[in-house]
């Protein structure tokens, strides 16, 4: 009897086990459901054109990125929030009114050519 019931019970459960390959069950155990209570909701992070786009927010952020700086810092909306009202500031004074040199490189190399060939003479 024995052997009928555990023959019965491993060919039952061999052929079960093939049937939910397609879509295997999420298994939800206490650990995760604390893990998802007790972890906080990801942010949605900004760009900076969004905050130069959206004042009362970037205030919002810059406020609380002031207020907790050793936690808030260096995330990835503090940093845009940053970006965003310095170049707002910027704007408005004007900059400094520098453009850029593409080719510093070819410019710092032709310097020092120019340069060495003075010093030899």
């Amino acid at each position: 009897m024995k052997k009928l019931m555990m023959t019965v019970t491993l060919l039952g459960t061999t052929l079960l086990s093939g049937c939910f390959e397609d879509k295997p069950k999420k298994s939800v155990t206490p650990q995760k459901v604390v893990v998802e209570i007790t972890q906080p909701k990801k942010e949605e992070i900004h760009t900076v054109t969004w905050f130069k786009e959206h004042q009362e927010e970037r205030q919002a952020m810059l406020a609380s990125c002031r207020d907790n700086p050793g936690e808030l810092e260096n995330s990835p909306n503090c940093v845009n929030a940053m970006q965003a009202e310095n170049e707002l500031d910027a704007e408005k004074r004007g900059g400094l009114g520098v453009k850029r040199i593409e080719n510093i490189y070819e410019i710092y190399q032709k310097a020092l050519k120019n340069n060495s060939s003075k010093n030899k003479k």
